[in-house]
């Protein structure tokens, strides 16, 4: 069997030939004197005793099948103590005729160096890891040795040396779908699924642990979760385990502010901003994290928690949305740092038409619902909006501009769309654009409308006739 202990000496019998009657067979932890069972058959379900006493001939009475674990063996005489402190001879390691071929994964606190054994990785050979729970380092064995003569060689030793993955998943509000293709309304809970692979660097203090979220992590959202806030996720390690969870609010800490266009995360005590280390946007400073049952918290150290993304919440406590229809008061709540997809919002009023015969500058209809809001957690993406309505002007002399407004009712930014006629009972397309350069947190995107003071002009609603779309990545 694979498995079976093959005596690591050629006799069990000393100079003159004579067998070791009742000696005692040790076997040990590999580099312990802690004891580590061997079994009689190859199921390894029936123990043996521990020492296994020699026969009179100076044999093992029965089989010993070992674990695929590395093992220290002692044969000491019949009167010695346990452990022996006069062995006859010891062997250190022994194992099964396939460990050294099948990757071992050990842990333990600090360094493997001077302490653990291991083999050495090739093209036939899985190489041996080591977890150093305590400073949060991965080791792999270089050169295959014993306890005293193995070489680990860390693999994130520092920031600087260590090679940081980004983080791999993505935020959605539909549970095992990255992309959501439709609708999410008045959300209770986010999820942070794997995307292009599973892991999340998190920072132990001296390192950057790429650390894996094996199955995607939730949050559920709470009355703590603000109407019309801003919060930030972070994953983080609870107790070793990789967690999503929410800072503060953009409002907390110096000079926050939830304010369309000039949105600002709280820089202070308690605040939500951001620092940079090794390329990887983290916590500044120490903060309270949601987490789970979003009432649960806990307090994470600066640089502790990896920065993946930001949530901009619903008019009501503990909902977020995301809409890809066509409709009013458009908005995509979620914003991805890492991984991001293009988002297109669509707004338009239903209504079939309206007049208007005012130079004062308004929203579409008059109505406050014919918005949409661009959302950004780092101000890194650039908005592309396009306006297009058609409209009917029915007397001599009469113009009409449609435009978009930048957290504004009363103006319009960028190209309009204007349209004046010397006939009668024109209709046509009008055409308004922007590109918003990056900026942070929220703005409200508005459609806006102007006519002649003394002629009545016709603006058409409906999907078939008026459309603004806002482009951007999320």
């Amino acid at each position: 069997m694979a498995n079976r202990f093959v005596n690591p000496l050629p006799f069990f019998d000393d100079d003159t030939g004579a067998p070791y009657e009742g000696a005692q067979l040790f076997f040990y932890v590999s580099g312990t004197d802690t004891k580590l069972d061997t079994y009689s058959n190859a199921g390894l379900s029936i123990a043996n005793t521990n020492p296994i006493i020699l026969d009179s001939a100076g044999r093992v009475p029965n089989a010993v099948f070992l674990q695929t674990l590395q093992y220290k063996v002692v044969l000491a005489p019949a009167d010695d103590t346990d452990p022996p402190t006069s062995p006859i001879w010891t062997q250190d390691p022994v194992y099964t005729s396939d460990y050294s071929t099948t990757a071992k994964f050990h842990s333990g606190s600090g360094s493997p160096n001077g302490s653990v054994a291991g083999t050495a990785g090739s093209s036939t050979t899985s190489a041996d890891a080591y977890w150093d729970y305590t400073n949060d380092i991965i080791y792999i064995c270089t050169t295959t040795g014993s306890s005293s003569t193995a070489v680990w060689t860390a693999i994130n030793a520092t920031t600087a040396a260590a090679v940081v993955p980004a983080p791999q998943g993505y935020l959605t509000l539909t549970s095992g779908t990255p992309v959501i293709t439709g609708d999410v309304a008045a959300a209770t809970a986010v999820y942070y699924t794997p995307y292009t692979g599973l892991l999340v660097p998190i920072y132990s203090g001296t390192a950057f642990i790429p650390t894996s979220i094996v199955t995607e992590l939730s949050l559920t959202l709470s009355s703590s979760h603000i109407a019309s806030n801003i919060y930030d996720f972070y994953i983080f390690s609870l107790n070793g385990v990789a967690t999503l969870g929410t800072g503060p609010s953009w409002s907390a800490g110096t000079s926050g502010s939830i304010t369309a266009g000039s949105c600002a995360r709280g820089t202070g005590t308690g605040g939500a901003a951001l620092s940079r280390l090794s390329g990887i946007y983290t916590n500044a400073v120490s903060m309270t994290i949601r987490y789970g049952d979003g009432t649960t918290t806990t307090t994470v150290d600066a640089n502790k928690a990896t920065y993946v993304g930001s949530m901009f919440m619903d008019g009501t406590n503990g909902q977020v949305s995301c809409y890809r229809s066509y409709g009013q008061s458009r908005k995509w709540g979620i914003w991805n740092y890492y991984n991001r997809q293009s988002v297109t919002l669509q707004m338009g009023d239903a209504t079939a038409s309206w007049n208007y015969n005012n130079v004062t500058i308004r929203e579409s209809n008059g109505s406050t619902n014919n918005t949409a809001a661009t959302f950004m957690g780092v101000a890194e993406e650039p908005a592309d909006i396009l306006f297009v309505q058609t409209i009917t002007l029915t007397n001599n002399g009469a113009a009409a501009n449609v435009g978009i407004g930048i957290n504004s009712t009363t103006t319009i930014t960028g190209k309009y769309g204007a349209a004046t006629t010397t006939a009668t009972g024109l209709t046509l397309d009008l055409t308004a654009h922007h590109v918003l350069a990056p900026t942070l947190g929220i703005n409200n995107i508005t459609s806006n409308e102007n006519s002649t003071a003394t002629v009545t002009s016709t603006f058409l609603g409906g999907n078939a006739h008026m459309l603004m779309t806002l482009n951007w990545r999320a």
